[in-house]
């Protein structure tokens, strides 16, 4: 018999239970597809969902290319979240550090912690393969954050607005 535990999860011990976690899903699959199904038809629901999307799209353009960091509303405020990651480009690593240590810090792709443990043994010199390291922007994207009552907006403003002058 499946068992679901107290946080929620749910535990499978045999083929059984495999059995009923599959058979599980495929009805809850189904009442969640009648269940759009029946939205589409009474309210237009994935036209509806297609718009929210993509005016969030052109929320989140027209934010990053004016360069706003946030929209604030009465009830909530969205922040444009722009994240970056650095990955190392391997034709320049490649060309700026030692040839034999080079299969020493790559596999099918660059080994990060292999480069990491050279610097610090000092068999590479971090400052001369720094230029390889690059800075790859993610795409950004809205976040909505809604206020609650004692929520620490009025400390926020108070900050913001002294942070103004």
């Amino acid at each position: 018999m499946l068992k679901q535990k107290k946080d929620g999860s749910w535990l499978i011990e045999n083929m059984k239970d495999l059995d009923a976690v599959t058979d599980a899903i495929e009805e809850r699959e189904a009442a969640i597809a009648e269940c759009e199904k029946m939205m589409e038809e009474e309210y237009d629901y994935k036209t509806m969902q297609q718009e929210v999307k993509d005016l969030k799209y052109a929320l989140t353009a027209f934010m990053d290319k004016n360069d706003h960091a946030q929209l604030i509303r009465p009830d909530y405020k969205v922040v444009l979240v722009k994240r970056s990651r650095t990955i190392w480009n391997e034709d320049k690593l490649k060309n700026l550090m030692p040839k034999n240590l080079w299969l020493k810090v790559t596999k099918l792709v660059i080994d990060r912690d292999a480069i990491d443990d050279l610097v610090r043994e000092g068999k590479i010199d971090g400052d001369k393969i720094a230029p390889a390291l690059e800075s790859v922007p993610d795409k950004p994207y809205l976040r909505w954050y809604f206020s609650k009552e004692g929520s620490g907006e009025a400390e926020a403003n108070a900050l913001q607005e002294a942070m103004n002058g």
